[in-house]
């Protein structure tokens, strides 16, 4: 059986292997997570793209009606 007391070498072995395989687990997570966000993040630039032109468009709509002399 492993020493697992943080007062030998080996435990204190032992402690850092666990601490660094749980950092290890934490980055990997963080990586899947950067990962799903450079996935999503093209299609959201893309739909603010074509929410900015809607808006852009109905904006000079507006001030063309603003402009033109009523009928």
């Amino acid at each position: 059986m492993p020493n697992t007391d943080p007062n030998t070498d080996e435990g204190a072995n032992n402690l850092v292997l666990r601490y660094l395989r749980a950092i290890e687990r934490k980055v990997d997570r963080l990586i899947d997570n950067i990962r799903d966000l450079k996935a999503h993040v093209p299609a959201l630039e893309a739909r603010l793209a074509l929410v900015h032109d809607r808006m852009e468009a109905r904006l000079d709509r507006i001030e063309r009606r603003l402009k033109s002399p009523p009928d």
